[in-house]
């Protein structure tokens, strides 16, 4: 078995969780500066609408799955 002293101390741990924790908040509430490409009008690529495909292009895209 151990002895004590061999056993970490749960306070250390949950010290360091603390500490990191604060660094990790800290670091979330940094204002980030947006990117070239991001734009206040952008919008995520699934949010945008999307441009139906004629007949034709859904047939071809189909017989093109099934026929590799």
């Amino acid at each position: 078995m151990s002895t004590p002293e061999e056993r970490p101390n749960p306070d250390d741990g949950l010290a360091r969780a603390q500490v990191a924790r604060a660094e990790m908040a800290a670091a979330l509430d940094k204002v980030q500066e947006p990117g070239a490409a991001e734009f206040l009008g952008s919008q995520p690529i699934w949010k945008r609408p999307r441009k139906p495909k004629s007949k034709a292009a859904k047939k071809a895209e189909l017989g093109k799955q099934r026929g590799g």
